[in-house]
C-alpha cells in the first residue's frame, strides 16, 4: 500500500513537472527568448526541495525532485552564455 502510495506521488510529482515547464516549450508557435539563467536557479530551487524531502517526508519523492532540478541546472549551465544580463 504504501509502494503505490509512493509511486503515485512521484508520477504526479512528474505530470506537474512536465505539464508546466516543458510542454509549454514544445507547443510555442514563435521562437521566444528563453531565460535560462531561470533553468538554472529554478534547478537549485529543486535539489534544496530534494534534500528536504528526502530528510523529512519521503525519499522517493526527494530523488525525483533532486533529478529533475540537477537536469535543469545543466540546462542553464550549459546556456550561460544565453543568461541576460
Amino acid at each position: 500500500m504504501i509502494v503505490r502510495l509512493v509511486f503515485s506521488n512521484f508520477i504526479f510529482a512528474l505530470y506537474v513537472s512536465f505539464k508546466y515547464s516543458i510542454i509549454p516549450f514544445l507547443f510555442m508557435k514563435k521562437k521566444a527568448q528563453i531565460n535560462y539563467q531561470v533553468f538554472f536557479f529554478m534547478g537549485l530551487t529543486f535539489v534544496g526541495t530534494g534534500v528536504v524531502f528526502i530528510a523529512a517526508v519521503n525519499s522517493g519523492l526527494g530523488v525525483a525532485f533532486m533529478g529533475l532540478g540537477i537536469v535543469w541546472m545543466i540546462i542553464g549551465w550549459t546556456n550561460k552564455d544565453k543568461w541576460k544580463k
